[in-house]
Protein backbone atom coordinates (compact mmCIF):
# COMPACT_ATOMS: atom_id res chain seq x y z
CA UNK A 1 0.00 0.00 0.00
CA UNK A 2 1.06 3.38 -0.96
CA UNK A 3 0.95 6.12 1.25
CA UNK A 4 -0.09 9.51 -0.50
CA UNK A 5 0.93 12.60 1.19
CA UNK A 6 -2.80 13.94 0.51
CA UNK A 7 -4.86 13.86 3.60
CA UNK A 8 -7.62 11.46 3.11
CA UNK A 9 -11.23 13.44 3.79
CA UNK A 10 -11.65 11.35 6.87
CA UNK A 11 -8.72 13.11 8.69
CA UNK A 12 -9.13 16.03 6.49
CA UNK A 13 -12.30 16.04 8.18
CA UNK A 14 -11.25 16.05 12.05
CA UNK A 15 -8.21 18.06 11.54
CA UNK A 16 -10.91 20.60 10.37
CA UNK A 17 -12.93 20.23 13.28
CA UNK A 18 -9.81 20.32 16.10
CA UNK A 19 -9.26 23.79 14.34
CA UNK A 20 -12.79 24.94 14.90
CA UNK A 21 -12.76 24.18 18.42
CA UNK A 22 -9.86 25.34 19.07
CA UNK A 23 -10.39 28.95 17.29
CA UNK A 24 -14.08 28.82 18.81
CA UNK A 25 -14.03 32.21 21.13
CA UNK A 26 -14.63 31.27 25.15
CA UNK A 27 -16.33 33.05 27.34
CA UNK A 28 -13.47 34.81 30.00
CA UNK A 29 -12.96 33.05 33.05
CA UNK A 30 -13.29 34.90 36.15
CA UNK A 31 -10.22 35.02 37.99
CA UNK A 32 -10.04 34.82 41.60
CA UNK A 33 -10.09 37.63 44.01
CA UNK A 34 -6.25 38.51 45.57
CA UNK A 35 -6.75 38.91 48.73
CA UNK A 36 -5.97 42.36 48.66
CA UNK A 37 -8.82 42.63 46.78
CA UNK A 38 -11.16 40.56 49.46
CA UNK A 39 -10.21 43.56 52.01
CA UNK A 40 -12.99 46.45 52.22
CA UNK A 41 -11.36 49.83 51.88
CA UNK A 42 -11.78 52.39 55.00
CA UNK A 43 -14.60 54.48 54.37
CA UNK A 44 -14.68 57.87 55.80
CA UNK A 45 -17.70 58.63 58.05
CA UNK A 46 -20.51 61.04 56.62
CA UNK A 47 -19.74 62.26 53.31
CA UNK A 48 -21.53 65.42 52.59
CA UNK A 49 -23.60 65.36 49.84
CA UNK A 50 -22.90 69.03 49.35
CA UNK A 51 -19.61 69.63 47.12
CA UNK A 52 -16.43 71.28 47.96
CA UNK A 53 -15.10 73.47 45.55
CA UNK A 54 -11.94 73.35 44.00
CA UNK A 55 -11.01 76.98 45.02
CA UNK A 56 -11.67 76.58 48.30
CA UNK A 57 -9.96 73.50 49.06
CA UNK A 58 -6.76 75.08 47.15
CA UNK A 59 -6.77 78.29 49.63
CA UNK A 60 -7.33 76.11 52.59
CA UNK A 61 -4.62 73.55 51.95
CA UNK A 62 -2.53 76.65 50.93
CA UNK A 63 -2.86 78.13 53.82
CA UNK A 64 -2.32 74.97 55.87
CA UNK A 65 0.98 74.70 54.29
CA UNK A 66 2.07 78.19 55.23
CA UNK A 67 1.08 77.18 58.96
CA UNK A 68 3.51 73.90 58.36
CA UNK A 69 6.21 76.07 57.62
CA UNK A 70 6.38 75.79 53.53
CA UNK A 71 8.10 72.28 53.97
CA UNK A 72 8.57 70.49 50.49
CA UNK A 73 6.70 67.43 49.72
CA UNK A 74 3.51 65.56 50.89
CA UNK A 75 1.21 68.46 49.38
CA UNK A 76 -1.62 65.58 48.97
CA UNK A 77 -1.52 65.73 52.89
CA UNK A 78 -3.05 69.32 53.25
CA UNK A 79 -5.15 68.77 50.31
CA UNK A 80 -6.57 65.63 52.05
CA UNK A 81 -7.04 67.54 55.58
CA UNK A 82 -8.51 70.72 53.57
CA UNK A 83 -11.07 68.44 51.89
CA UNK A 84 -12.22 66.84 55.09
CA UNK A 85 -12.20 70.07 57.31
CA UNK A 86 -14.30 71.95 54.85
CA UNK A 87 -16.95 68.65 54.22
CA UNK A 88 -16.58 68.55 58.13
CA UNK A 89 -17.64 72.04 58.12
CA UNK A 90 -20.53 72.28 55.60
CA UNK A 91 -22.61 68.87 57.37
Amino acid sequence: MVRTSALSSVEEKRMTEKVKKATTPTTPRKTPAKKSDAVAKPTTAKVSQEKVSHEEITKLAHQLWLERGQPLGEPEADWQKAEQLLRAKKS
